[in-house]
């Protein structure tokens, strides 16, 4: 499986990497414009990411501007739903519309708050069969 981890915070990027290595390979943007350059140039050579895990408070582009700018992107591509990126959206934030617009205008498939244990994370690849 391919992940895309958008996260600018480093402790927790990497621990979100060894969390995830039992599933696949694990990419790591450290903000919103690396983490959308780094899904374009995996589109771009048919080696797209399975799931993408993206915090929402960054600086310069947050986790809801990037996760938007994926989806219209892949909307532009006209990819079938099987063929979009699962998304799952980690962040401290409990504010409900945050979680409302992850799902709603993002399509997120899981909200998951920090911090964020190995069981959860697997439960949530496992509940979406990507593990």
């Amino acid at each position: 499986m391919r992940i895309l981890i958008i996260e600018d915070d480093p402790v927790s990027a990497l621990y979100m990497r060894e969390t995830l290595a039992e599933f696949g390979q694990a990419d790591l943007a450290e903000d919103g414009r690396k983490g959308l350059r780094a899904f374009e140039r995996a589109l771009s050579k048919h080696q797209p990411y399975d799931v993408l895990f993206v915090d929402l408070m960054m600086p310069r582009m947050d986790g809801h501007q990037t996760l938007e700018k994926i989806r219209a992107l892949e909307n532009s591509m006209k990819l079938a739903p099987q063929q979009r990126v699962k998304a799952i959206v980690v962040s401290a934030s409990e504010d409900q519309r945050h979680v409302t617009r992850a799902f709603f205008r993002g399509e997120a498939v899981a909200y998951l708050n920090k911090p964020v244990t190995r069981e959860r994370v697997a439960e949530e690849l496992h509940r979406f069969g990507l593990a």
